[in-house]
């Protein structure tokens, strides 16, 4: 009897380097959600920390300038550029208050109140004469509308504001932790090799929050100025918050473009006014971060646009408004440990958008080259 040839299976053929590849790929993604999971969890802890390092990273420069011009010990130092980071903070929360009260205080405190209560009566809420609160007349009665406007008028307003003071009590503690966080990280940094990995991302980073605070502020000036040259009430604030909002890129400038406009409406600004306060802030915006910003970073940044985006959902996602703040330095933080490995090259690849064209040169760093570092040459001791 004839014997059968033995039956040859008909699944492809997997090289081992290509189930090697699939097997890592599907552990980085692993860990990677592990990763997330942990950060998001890890929120009390790992954002201070975040914060801390960016600060210490922006007030480095500073302790390094005291220490070499004035010969201050580096612990002076880092007093001093602490002390001289929580007194602007201080100095802009005195600001903002000022202007607040002032505003409050004077007849455009009144005139808002007005325009609040016409603009509930628009929207068709029964507003009681000069009060920001509901018409009594209109809880009285039965009906499906009465009892809607009583359950409106019962709503826990003053809860609801103790969980206002609530945030801003851990607000206060949040930063008193980066500050606590910020000075043993400078009072205890030292010098990394200029071609480590550390050094890389401290000075890509370091050179992203020089240009971008100094681009924010002239920002938030330029728009404040505008704004108070207008005669636009709150300009201060309005400049301040333009100010922090241009650190979250793409989305802030928008943000802080459409700030001025419940205000102005407010006021009952006429229409010219109306269009230089919007026009002349979305002008000075978009060319000081689609012109100026993009010559002053050059390649350094080194992020797709879309990247960009996807990291601001990422981040926001996961640690909110913080997030938003870290996403950039955090993303190129990642995108820079990534091109370390030849397998996790894809991944730094797919953030620059270099992944579409591998084989595209990736663009040099705008930084001045580094003086050569000296080997130490070696002899009898």
């Amino acid at each position: 009897m004839a014997e059968h040839p033995p039956l040859r299976s008909r699944a492809p053929v997997i090289s081992n380097d290509r189930l090697v590849r699939v097997q890592t790929t599907c552990l980085l993604i692993i860990a990677g959600a592990i990763t997330a999971a942990g950060l998001y969890l890890l929120q009390p802890v790992m954002i201070p920390l975040a914060l801390a390092l960016l600060v210490s990273y922006a007030l480095t420069p500073l302790v390094e300038l005291l220490g070499e011009r004035l010969r201050l010990p580096r612990m002076v130092g880092v007093g001093v550029s602490v002390t001289l980071f929580a007194g602007a903070l201080g100095g802009l929360g005195v600001l903002v208050s000022n202007s607040l009260s002032s505003t409050i205080e004077t007849d455009g405190g009144d005139a808002y109140k007005q325009a609040l209560i016409r603009f509930g009566r628009d929207m068709g809420l029964p507003m009681a004469e000069n009060k920001l609160e509901l018409d009594p007349a209109a809880l009285e009665g039965s009906g499906i509308e009465a009892e809607l406007w009583r359950y409106a008028s019962e709503l826990p307003l003053g809860r609801w504001a103790s969980s206002l003071a609530d945030g801003l009590l851990g607000m206060v503690a949040t930063l008193s932790l980066v500050v606590v966080f910020a000075i043993f990280m400078m009072a205890n940094e030292s010098r990394p090799a200029f071609r480590s990995l550390r050094a890389r991302v401290a000075r890509r980073v370091k050179r992203y929050l020089a240009i971008k605070v100094l681009l924010s502020l002239v920002t938030g000036v330029l728009v404040g100025g505008t704004l108070a040259a207008l005669g636009i009430d709150l300009a201060l604030l309005i400049g301040i918050l333009v100010f922090a909002l241009n650190f979250i890129p793409n989305v802030g400038p928008l943000i802080a473009t459409a700030l001025p406009i419940p205000l102005l409406l407010f006021e009952g600004t006429n229409g010219i006014t109306l269009i230089l306060a919007i026009g002349i802030p979305g002008l000075i915006q978009f060319i000081l971060g689609n012109i100026v910003e993009p010559r002053l970073l050059g390649n350094e940044l080194r992020l797709h646009p879309v990247s960009v985006l996807a990291a601001l959902v990422f981040w926001g996602m996961l640690w909110g408004v913080p997030g938003l703040l870290l996403a950039v330095p955090l993303t190129t933080a990642v995108h820079i440990a990534a091109g370390e490995t030849e397998l996790t090259r894809p991944i730094a690849d797919l953030l620059s958008g270099r992944f579409l064209h591998p084989d595209e040169p990736e663009p040099p760093p705008t930084l001045p080259p580094h003086p050569a570092i000296k080997e130490p040459s070696g002899g009898a001791g």
